[in-house]
């Protein structure tokens, strides 16, 4: 007698089980003011990252598998190998043709799962689970972080010392094995892919969206799936430490944190990254919770790092990498002895997280990556239905598949763009910044919350900028589609066209159906997208769920820019500055600035801005350009940069080997500070004083009056732009 087959589809839902959208808060408000739900989400992290272990706080033997928390497409290991590493079949989307819906129907029309052809596996088999995880909870765990700041229980670096296993009754954690689909099961693509695939590898190239209209669409229910997997896994927790509260009322504040749990974002954005660096709550080893006694519990950090299950997979090599901001140094990262993530480590098979470079590198960069942010808000009010799907090519991805001219005559602010910077400030050479690696690091998964958090307070002042069916092209005039590159992904051939209603697997909205970038658009209450259940906290007056007039969201754009630091500068006849805190583009200058005694005004006043054009795959691995001026005085340094967040070619990422091929350019945008114009004014009116430089990755980029060269990877030209409404 057969034994059907195990149905494995994870139909992604987000946290439909609440009925009901609550926020998604910053890390450290979480922590901070709602200790329930930090204590839930740390466990629950826990127990989705190695739901073989023992959860800590819960009864002996109380593990993820054992109770059947979650299922095993909501496992850390095989939800963030989506993104890159091991290039295998997503186990929670098995292809099974078209199975019966059991009540995950979609409110919308969905198109049919394509149907599957019979292929070589591309399975193998699951390493063992590994003896144990996390070293003993104590102050001076036996290796110290470079850059550590709880001097109470010290970084654990290292990986024999930071991954033994607990004393007394707290539960060894053991990492989860990933899973592959069963062999009942046809695993697969619903498409041929040999043809493309790069010689002597397997069909699988990956789920790549990167550098494409899809990115910012494509990481929603990314993120869904595992807000998902944290909120099933907190809910059975939850009724754990309900049972051990003293009263009724403090019982119920647990379940109604489970039900209020949404995955939180850290705002790299918030002024705390000047007086903090990189946030203690995301690298210390430990970290405490509140019990259901009330007391305060010391358990191990989720944030901190991932522990590998063992083996290691045999797909993770070690390579050869750009240092980023070294001007051209390498090292070796030893990916295939790392048995955990690490941020910033060194050349060594034992190294540590460098949480000193990470905070100098964060710091130097952030007033440009808050520039960066504003930017985004400064797209012009178009009423040009025509064009409102190139604001989106431009705004969404740093390839502008719609600019024929490929950024030689436009400034790029794309929202990937800021995405890249972070991955490579915060990776250095390790796992963060190489994206075949980055979804197993914790830090990615906050990063991208934020990331949406943008892309939600966008979409709310821009709510017709879009990817719709295609664009005019600009050349022929002739209506145009959205393609994937040559090479295309697992599931889309090379050129297919991509849009709206495109599927994007993995990720099922139903069983016999995939989310689509129109199911994803916009957290407002609309009867055209499906519902998420999650918000994010109103900023500076703008909630992203709330209705609104085109008037209010143009005024909402001059909010977000000035609430990202998007500032004016006057220059004061004496050399000094006077700044004023009108947003750019809110309203004609010379209208709402009081230009103080003494001063005066200038009417045509630029804001300088240079588009920087770079080849994608110029140095192999991710790499920077950095622009860097140093003022006559004793100022600081003014540092600029684009990053370009690149796969070597190593890679099994087909849709990166095709951008390699027809030579993929990015673009990205670097803002003049205020600063600089007021020290140009200064010394020499009109032009940059002599002693400014701009240094790029790789050599350095001479200069005169606005004009260099950049360096072999691209072009820089300078553009520049006035002051002017943001109504028009």
């Amino acid at each position: 007698m057969s034994t059907a087959p195990t149905d494995l589809t994870y139909v992604v839902t987000g946290r439909r089980d609440t009925g009901i959208a609550f926020p998604r808060r910053d890390i450290h408000d979480l922590q901070k003011n709602h200790p329930e739900q930090f204590s839930l989400f740390i466990l629950s992290l826990l127990a989705v990252q190695y739901p073989d272990s023992e959860i800590p706080l819960m009864p002996p033997g109380f593990t993820a598998a054992a109770q059947g928390l979650v299922p095993e497409g909501g496992y850390w290991y095989n939800l963030t190998g989506i993104h890159g590493l091991p290039y295998t079949r997503y186990v929670g989307d098995p292809c099974a043709g078209d199975l019966s819906d059991t009540g995950a129907a979609a409110t919308t029309q969905a198109a049919a799962v394509p149907a599957s052809k019979p292929a070589e596996s591309s399975t193998r088999a699951a390493p063992s689970p590994a003896p144990g995880v996390f070293g003993k909870i104590a102050a001076g765990m036996g290796g110290v972080v470079k850059g550590a700041a709880d001097a109470g229980a010290g970084l654990v670096g290292g990986v024999t010392a930071a991954l033994g296993i607990f004393g007394g009754a707290t539960p060894t954690l053991v990492a989860a094995s990933p899973k592959t689909p069963s062999s009942s099961l046809p695993a697969s693509p619903p498409v041929p892919k040999a043809s493309t695939a790069p010689p002597g590898e397997k069909r699988f190239g990956g789920y790549c969206n990167h550098a494409s209209v899809l990115f910012p669409p494509w990481h929603r229910p990314y993120l869904l799936a595992l807000e998902q997997s944290i909120g099933m896994a907190a809910v059975r927790i939850a009724e754990q430490l309900a049972k051990g509260a003293t009263d009724p009322a403090k019982a119920k504040k647990w379940t109604e944190a489970a039900k209020q749990l949404r995955w939180p974002y850290w705002d790299w954005t918030d002024s705390l990254v000047l007086t903090d660096g990189f946030p203690l709550v995301i690298k210390s080893p430990t970290v405490a919770i509140v019990s259901s006694a009330g007391t305060m519990e010391t358990v191990p950090n989720p944030l901190a790092f991932y522990k590998f299950p063992s083996p290691m997979d045999d797909e993770f090599k070690d390579v050869l990498v750009n240092v980023p901001y070294s001007n051209g140094v390498t090292q070796k990262s030893f990916f295939s002895q790392w048995t955990r993530t690490y941020r910033w480590p060194g050349e060594t098979a034992t190294p540590t997280d460098d949480y000193d470079k990470v905070d100098a590198e964060l710091k130097r960069l952030w007033v440009d990556l808050r520039a960066k942010v504003a930017h985004l808000f400064t797209y012009e009010n178009e009423k040009d239905p025509t064009k409102w799907s190139l604001l989106w090519d431009e705004f969404s991805n740093t390839t502008v598949q719609s600019d024929p001219s490929k950024g030689a005559s436009a400034v790029s602010k794309s929202l990937e763009a800021v995405h890249n910077s972070i991955h490579i400030i915060i990776g250095g050479a390790g796992h963060l910044g190489q994206n075949d690696y980055a979804g197993f690091d914790p830090v990615f998964w906050l990063h991208h919350a934020n990331n949406d958090r943008i892309y939600a307070l966008w979409e709310y002042c821009y709510p017709n900028y879009w990817v719709g069916a295609g664009y005019n092209n600009k050349n022929t005039g002739n209506f145009t589609y959205f393609t994937q590159p040559t090479g295309g992904t697992f599931y889309q051939l090379d050129h297919s066209r991509v849009d709206q209603a495109t599927d994007m697997l993995p990720f099922r909205k139903a069983r016999d159906a995939y989310w689509t970038p129109q199911d994803v658009r916009s957290l407002e209450n609309r009867p055209d997208v499906l519902p998420k259940y999650y918000s994010y906290p109103a900023v500076d007056g703008l909630d992203v769920t709330a209705s609104a007039t085109d008037a209010q969201r143009i005024k909402l754009r001059a909010t977000m820019q000035a609430h990202f630091g998007l500032r004016t500068t006057v220059v004061e006849s004496s050399h000094r500055t006077f700044t004023h805190s009108s947003p750019f583009f809110a309203n004609p200058i010379l209208d709402t600035l009081q230009v103080p005694s003494g001063v005066n005004a200038i009417s045509n006043y630029r804001h300088f801005l240079v588009s920087v054009t770079l080849n994608e795959h110029a140095f192999n691995d991710s790499y920077t350009f950095e622009l860097t001026y140093k003022p006559s005085s004793e100022e600081a340094e003014v540092s600029t940069h684009v990053a370009v967040l690149s796969r070597p070619k190593s890679t099994r990422c087909a849709a990166c080997h095709g951008r390699a091929a027809v030579g993929n350019t990015v673009r990205g945008m670097i803002h003049i500070p205020s600063c600089v114009h007021s020290e140009s004014c200064r010394i020499s009116p009109g032009r940059l004083p002599h002693r400014g430089h701009y240094r790029g990755h790789r050599g350095r980029c001479d200069q005169v009056c606005f004009h260099w060269q950049a360096h072999r990877a691209g072009r820089a030209r300078l553009r520049h732009r006035p002051l002017r409404p943001a109504r028009t």
